[in-house]
């Protein structure tokens, strides 16, 4: 699907442990290069197991909330 990413957590290994982060909020922070409201970080909020970050992402750092 193309609006999945695969997120990895670090010290994350066993599927025991990843259960804890079901549900839990992401943020992908990136800045752009045009400002909007006086900023230009950018925000992607997502889920953890749900399909909304765009795949871009892949890769990249995310922030769990």
């Amino acid at each position: 699907n193309p609006n999945t990413s695969l997120i990895q957590v670090e010290g994350v290994k066993t599927t025991k442990n990843a259960q804890f982060y079901l549900g839990k909020r992401i943020a992908y922070v990136y800045r752009a290069r045009r400002e909007v409201n006086g900023s230009k970080v950018r925000v992607i909020w997502g889920r953890i197991a749900r399909k909304n970050l765009p795949p871009k992402v892949f890769g990249a750092s995310v922030r769990i909330v």
